[in-house]
Order: C-alpha cells, then structure tokens, then sequence
C-alpha cells in the first residue's frame, strides 16, 4: 500500500526473474534517477551538474573535473 492509502500492482521487469539481479538493478536505476535529477534541478534547487561524458571520453578527461 502506498503512503496515500493506495494499492498498486507492481510488476517486476521479466530480465529481472533472478533476486540476486536486484540490488545491481536498484542501484542502477537510482544512479539514473539521482543523476537526472542533478542535471534537471530538483525540488526548486539547481545544481549545477557536469554534462555527461562522451562515449569516447578518456579517463584523465574525466578525472580532470574539479568538484
């Protein structure tokens, strides 16, 4: 039941049959989320977020970014 007093079916994607593919799958799809959200703003705040990097980038490119 939801925090809103709502039942909702959940279904679980069929690629993740295996329990222990969750945590990797959570984590994955959290990062995402947690990423867009720092290059989107979240709840009013702006973050200022490096792009993302280039499927052809090198490391010391990256690694280069100052926080």
């Amino acid at each position: 039941m939801g925090s809103d007093g709502e039942r909702r079916v959940v279904r679980r994607d069929t690629k993740l049959q295996d329990n222990g593919d969750l945590p990797a799958a959570f984590i994955d799809k959290a990062g995402k989320l947690l990423y867009q959200q720092l290059l989107d703003g979240f709840e009013g705040e702006v973050f200022d977020a490096p792009p993302p990097c280039t499927s052809d980038s090198d490391f010391p490119s990256v690694s280069s970014f100052n926080l």
